[in-house]
């Protein structure tokens, strides 16, 4: 199979991006976070998380995030697109986790349905994910 080489510089347009979100600390141990990362014309990323934290003992969070295309992608053409209009992402992420007074033991996953690729621009700053692993890329 051939794989074809990304030309969507100088081929899409975007007037931004807008990031919202909300936090919640109402509950002595448990964070729950939601954010949207709509950056115009090429896509839209929806993310909830919920994260026990405790100073001592087990912890642990949950993750999905949905990101899909907008326009296209940015552009109907494939070969000039950012994000493939047909590759809408569902991702799951999960730690599991335990505090020791010498080190932090924990056990992180991440499964990406099989319908796309999530896509997070670096200059956006880190993949709010369990797994990240910095300059790559995760595909389902």
């Amino acid at each position: 199979m051939d794989m074809l080489e990304a030309d969507y510089h100088h081929n899409i347009s975007s007037k931004g991006l807008s990031v919202i979100g909300l936090e919640s600390k109402k509950f002595t141990a448990i964070d729950i976070e939601a954010w949207n990362y709509y950056l115009d014309n090429i896509s839209n990323s929806a993310l909830l998380k919920i994260d026990r934290n405790n100073d001592t003992g087990f912890y642990g969070g949950l993750m999905y995030n949905y990101q899909t295309p907008l326009n296209y992608g940015g552009a109907e053409n494939k070969l000039h697109t950012y994000h493939s209009a047909d590759e809408p992402t569902h991702l799951i992420s999960a730690q599991l986790g335990h505090h020791f007074s010498f080190c932090d033991v924990s056990l992180n996953a991440t499964h990406i349905l099989n319908t796309g690729k999530f896509l997070f621009l670096r200059e956006f700053g880190v993949d709010l994910i369990y797994t990240f692993i910095s300059r790559s890329q995760i595909e389902g």
